[in-house]
């Protein structure tokens, strides 16, 4: 195109913008521009639309067709969230949605068939951007609500706790004279190591999944709490039922179900994972 004369260049330039809908003289749109939202909730939907609908405990959400951010809505589709979902594989559905009702909204409306409605100002919401503090794990929470943000920030920025380091000896600093100067040898200490980061996977809250015994031997945990570490899976109390940990991950290890990491890292009943207030501190 670098080598073809001005007048041809103007003419595919020209050409371009009537396959787009936009007037050659202008470049202005023919038609008032349209966004298509991954949300069906009234006002400009945020950033974040998908993990907060997940978060939030919704059981529904959808794509709107709309003038652009509060404009009038042209049209919608709903789907519902369903408890294998996440994010990622919500985000992807709606992408899906989103593109089958473009394709069957913007012939109708070009032709008049379809008459926008204006936005209510009732139950206007609005999602704000994800931050990484948001898949901080806070234990005093109820289960369902812990499951819940784990789906939304899910695959970013995870769902995340700290399990306390472990004491270990290490050497502490005497002083000995050498030439005739004090100096430095080691004796023997105790320090509390870095503690340790997991990503939160995959869960499940145990009063759906769980028996009535583990259920009441959770209840009389504090939250943050093991109840119990095998094969089926890590049990944590939380602040009204408890989870069940399926998957997870080490910070700089690979993701692994329950058994695979407890192979390596063996976690018994009585120990905790730190709450929101005591994680944010030991970073």
């Amino acid at each position: 195109m670098r080598n073809q004369p001005k007048g041809n260049r103007l003419e595919l330039q020209r050409r371009k913008l009537e396959a787009g809908g936009q007037k050659p003289e202008t470049g202005k749109p023919k038609w008032p521009a349209r966004d298509c939202a991954a949300t069906v909730a009234e006002g400009d939907g945020g950033v974040a639309p998908i993990q907060w609908a997940i978060a939030s405990s919704e059981t529904e959400t959808g794509v709107t067709v709309m003038k652009m951010d509060t404009g009038p809505i042209v049209s919608q589709r709903r789907t519902p969230i369903l408890p294998a979902d996440d994010s990622a594989t919500l985000h992807d559905r709606l992408a899906r949605l989103g593109a089958e009702l473009l394709a069957q909204t913007i012939p109708d409306f070009v032709a008049g068939k379809i008459q926008p409605e204006p936005q209510s100002a009732a139950g206007v919401s609005h999602a704000p951007k994800i931050k990484k503090e948001d898949g901080h794990i806070d234990w005093n929470l109820p289960a369902g609500k812990i499951w819940n943000r784990l789906r939304a920030f899910t695959p970013w920025p995870g769902a995340f706790t700290f399990l306390r380091g472990a004491r270990t000896a290490r050497p502490r600093e005497a002083k000995t004279e050498t030439r005739g100067r004090a100096a430095r040898a080691p004796v023997p200490g105790e320090i509390l190591q870095k503690p340790q980061l997991l990503k939160i996977w995959k869960a499940e809250v145990v009063e759906q999944n769980g028996g009535a015994a583990c259920r009441a031997e959770a209840s009389e945990r504090r939250p943050g709490e093991i109840v119990s570490a095998d094969k089926h899976g890590i049990v944590v109390a939380c602040g009204q039922d408890a989870l069940r940990i399926l998957e997870l991950q080490r910070e700089g290890g690979r993701r692994m179900n329950a058994a695979e990491f407890l192979a390596g890292h063996a976690l018994k009943a009585g120990e905790r994972f730190e709450g929101w207030s005591q994680g944010a501190a030991l970073r």
